[in-house]
């Protein structure tokens, strides 16, 4: 049930937050929780996400942006979730964990930097993308040895058939791009 509740407040406020995204004045795209999410934060975001697309021979569509804004506000909701419930890794863990998924990810280290450098692409967008992927297996980690929960797939159908606009949305992750 805990587990419920967290999601169902993630999701909240997740949704609430969309409402404020594309008029929040030039500084901020979105507040979260009073976080900001600033524009240059999001414009550093889109313009390695674009370089992204480019490497793969696709555009990025400016219809994109308030998808891209609404995966900003989930990151930093899982940031506030993991420091809620004091599951935010060290960065020495952080840091361990990059470097093994880039090695899992692109065969080695410095083939993702390699890449990296050839598509012009940011270090540290790389590193907040595997962070938050992080910290939603840590906050999954956590909720899971509160409550351990069996749901079986009708039960999950019926769940999902009692608002089924409540999982109607996209959420951006890391995208791996190949050189070939």
């Amino acid at each position: 049930m805990k587990i419920r509740k967290h999601l169902f407040l993630i999701l909240s406020l997740l949704f609430f937050c969309t409402a404020a995204l594309c008029g929040c004045g030039e500084k901020n795209v979105a507040e979260v929780n009073g976080e900001a999410i600033t524009k240059s934060a999001f414009d550093s975001y889109w313009d390695n996400l674009g370089k992204i697309y480019d490497a793969n021979g696709e555009t990025l569509e400016s219809e994109m942006k308030e998808v891209v804004a609404e995966q900003m506000v989930y990151d930093t909701l899982l940031q506030q979730a993991a420091e809620e419930l004091h599951c935010v890794p060290a960065e020495a863990d952080a840091d361990a964990y990059y470097q093994e998924q880039l090695a899992e990810d692109y065969g080695s280290t410095d083939a993702a930097a390699e890449l990296m450098d050839t598509y012009g692409l940011d270090d540290d967008f790389f590193y907040y993308q595997y962070r938050c992927r992080l910290l939603e297996k840590r906050i999954i980690e956590v909720l899971a040895e509160d409550t351990p929960i069996a749901v079986s797939e009708e039960e999950a159908q019926g769940i999902y058939d009692e608002n089924p606009g409540l999982y109607d949305f996209r959420v951006v992750s890391h995208i791996l791009i190949s050189p070939y």
